[in-house]
């Protein structure tokens, strides 16, 4: 079994009729891994935007990683540019806002009312899989693994 970073506190799916009412509960102590999922709790995200499609080539093909040093298993880069023109930053609505923080007890809550079918039972039971330590079928690190399964159930519905 492996020793995860990323721990189901709690897990919860009550069954009626016609819909699923899941619930549960994430945590981890790993900084990385919580700033990541705090991504999926914010209300709004900045985003940055171009005013033509050809002033967004022009940025992305300019742009250059050059790296620097090796920080753990990442390297940190520094995004070396060749076109002068930058995005404009602005906020719009987070539409992949799935978690709810709870700063008091640092855990991430997912509660959603979820069509029962085939589809979201077969996500549930990956979820209740990772919970009881069996290692997953994947590539991906834990939370990308989570939050994609989240996603689904989430966007099934929706």
């Amino acid at each position: 079994m492996k020793d995860r970073q990323i721990k189901i506190v709690d897990l919860n799916c009550q069954e009626y009729e016609e819909y699923l009412d899941f619930y549960i509960t994430l945590q981890t102590d790993d900084l990385t891994i919580k700033d990541f999922l705090k991504i999926f709790s914010l209300e709004f995200v900045s985003t940055r935007v171009m005013e033509t499609i050809e002033d967004y080539e022009k940025y992305i093909n300019g742009l250059s990683l050059k790296y620097l040093d090796k920080v753990g298993e990442y390297y940190s880069v520094e995004i070396e540019k060749s076109y002068h023109k930058e995005p404009q930053s602005m906020y719009c609505e987070n539409d992949r806002q799935i978690l709810e923080y709870d700063s008091d007890k640092d855990i991430f809550i997912f509660h959603e009312y979820i069509e029962k079918n085939h589809m979201t039972r077969g996500g549930i039971k990956l979820i209740e899989e990772f919970k009881e330590g069996i290692e997953p079928i994947t590539t991906t690190t834990d939370e990308y693994y989570l939050i994609n399964i989240l996603l689904g159930l989430r966007n099934f519905w929706h």
